[in-house]
This record gives C-alpha cells, sequence and structure tokens, in this order.
C-alpha cells in the first residue's frame, strides 16, 4: 500500500463522543485485509517473512550458506534449547518427541518453498523471538561473509512522501536489517491463528469480557501478533557474480509508482530497512503494526 492508503487506513472512525479509539464497541470496525477487496494487488497469503537465520536464496540458489542481515535470529527452540512442537503439520526435518509430535526448530530451514511449508506457520503460532534492529549498519567488516551490502533508497520515493512514523530510513538511507520472503502462496494461515489464539491467548485483555458490538458474545480470549507492511524490493539473481545477485527493484503497485532506487543504485531497501527479495512481487516492510485477535471476533 501507499503512504497515503496507509495513512487513510488507520483513521480513527469514533462513533461517540466522547471516544476511546481502541474500544471496538466505539469505533466502526476496520477492514484490515480482504482478499476480495478492489484495492488489494495480492489476494492470497504471498511473500510472507521468512525469518530462517540463513539466506534461503543464497542456500537454495547457489548452495552458499551464509546468515541473513538479522541482528538476532530466533534461537528459543534452536539446540542446545530444546525443539518446539511443530504447529503447521508440514515439519519433516527434526524428528519427532516421545509422543509422536513433530519437532521444529526456530532456525527454519533457510528454504522459502520448505519454510512455506512449515517454519513460517510456526513463526506465526509461536512468533518471531529474535531482534529485527531498524538502525543497524551491514557494511564493511560487519558484513557476513558470502552476504551483499545493501544500497541506497531514493530520497523522493513515494512512502517518505509524506513521511510515515516511524521511517528511519527516510532520515538516514543506509540502516536497519533486512530479511527475505518466502515466494509462492500459502493455502491458509486462519486455522493456525485460531489454534494460537485458543492456546497462547489471554482472557486478560482490556476487551476480553466485552461483547462483540451487536451480539451477546465476549471478545474472550486475545492475541496480539506483529504483522509487517511492506514498500518495495528486490530480485535474487543466482547467475550474477558476487556483489551483484541482488538485482534492481521493479516498480510496483505498493511503491506509488516512484522509483526506490537512486539512479545508480542496484538493490532495494524498505522504509523501515527490513531487506525483501521476493520472487513474484516487491514489498519490503513499512513498519510493524500490533493486531489484537480475539476469538470471538472476525476483528478487532
Amino acid at each position: 500500500m501507499s503512504s497515503s492508503l496507509f495513512a487513510a487506513d488507520f483513521n480513527n472512525t469514533c462513533t461517540s463522543n466522547p471516544c476511546d479509539p481502541t474500544d471496538p464497541n466505539q469505533v466502526v470496525p476496520k477492514l484490515f485485509w480482504d482478499s476480495n477487496a478492489a484495492d488489494v494487488a495480492y489476494g492470497n497469503f504471498k511473500g510472507l517473512i521468512d525469518f530462517s537465520q540463513y539466506s534461503p536464496n543464497f542456500n537454495t540458489q547457489i548452495l552458499t550458506l551464509t546468515p541473513q542481515l538479522i541482528t538476532q535470529g530466533d534461537s528459543w527452540a534452536h539446540a542446545p534449547n530444546a525443539y518446539a512442537l511443530d504447529q503447521s503439520g508440514g515439519c519433516t526435518v527434526w524428528g519427532q518427541d516421545a509422543q509422536g509430535n513433530r519437532l521444529w526448530d526456530s532456525w527454519g530451514e533457510a528454504d522459502g518453498n520448505k519454510d512455506k511449508q512449515c517454519s513460517i506457520a510456526n513463526w506465526v503460532y509461536y512468533g518471531f523471538r529474535g531482534t529485527l534492529s531498524l538502525d543497524s549498519h551491514w557494511t564493511g567488516a560487519g558484513l557476513p561473509a558470502g552476504q551483499e551490502a545493501p544500497s541506497l533508497l531514493s530520497a523522493t520515493r513515494s512512502v517518505c512522501s509524506p513521511r510515515p512514523d516511524p521511517a528511519p530510513s527516510c532520515d538516514d538511507r543506509t540502516i536497519g536489517d533486512w530479511v527475505e520472503t518466502a515466494g509462492g502462496t500459502i493455502a491458509s494461515l486462519t486455522d493456525v491463528v485460531r489454534q494460537a489464539v485458543a492456546v497462547r491467548g489471554s482472557m486478560s485483555m482490556p476487551f476480553s469480557n466485552k461483547f462483540v458490538p451487536g451480539t451477546s458474545t465476549p471478545f474472550g480470549k486475545g492475541l496480539v501478533v506483529l504483522v509487517f507492511l511492506w514498500e518495495c524490493g528486490e530480485k535474487f539473481n543466482k547467475n550474477g557474480g558476487a556483489g551483484n545477485r541482488l538485482l534492481t527493484a521493479r516498480l510496483t503497485k505498493s511503491s506509488g509508482g516512484r522509483p526506490c532506487l537512486s539512479a545508480t543504485s542496484r538493490n532495494c531497501v524498505s522504509s523501515s530497512g527490513v531487506r525483501s527479495i521476493i520472487r513474484d512481487m516487491e514489498l519490503p516492510p513499512l513498519v510493524s503494526l500490533s493486531l489484537l485477535y480475539h476469538s470471538a471476533a472476525r476483528r478487532s
């Protein structure tokens, strides 16, 4: 989405005065995403973040094991810590526990196709427990062996005009972590989100005991989930030489029709500095949102 759409989409829509914009009984329900909406460019679960410790594209396309440009990977269910129970039903490489339950390593497989069936659903369920930074610098000696340094964005790209808040790389175009995304479509994440709310959700959310507007059903358990919004992106070219495998970003509906790059750059970074390498669309994160899912509400 463009920056102007971003601002409009999250305006408060109070129905009373005074109004608490966080109270679902005092605002018009906000439709966050609809696969059939007229202003949605991608109607399926596509371009989802792959938080694997190692780069999926370098690993699968040129057989180079190099870390992603992430400040701290997700090690809470990685050796020497115990693996987590697989919530996707698609994990096959980490064995089973004594009860026959499949297991999952929170470092992921560094394979976009396999992670799409296994790790991404588990990160949705458990949450990413590593660290993405908006003020890191990936250059020189700090760049992992085999990786490529990010390039500058254009100072005139649409996401910075008008400037959202926060958007650190609108001020400093050299900062921030980069993370890859999985290509193709994931059939549905509805079941894993529903299961996460049922098992990990809390009845102590501010509106858990309030009623869904127009019903006598309480909102019930709630779970806060981080969602990353994307702007523009880059392509991975396995035939490029070292330092030239990240191709110039294409312009997309989300970039507002303006270049993501300066005239001499070959790469594209996101407005929040988190890297994207996407197969069939280019959309790196603009900012992260906290969405509150409730067990009895379709949206909140």
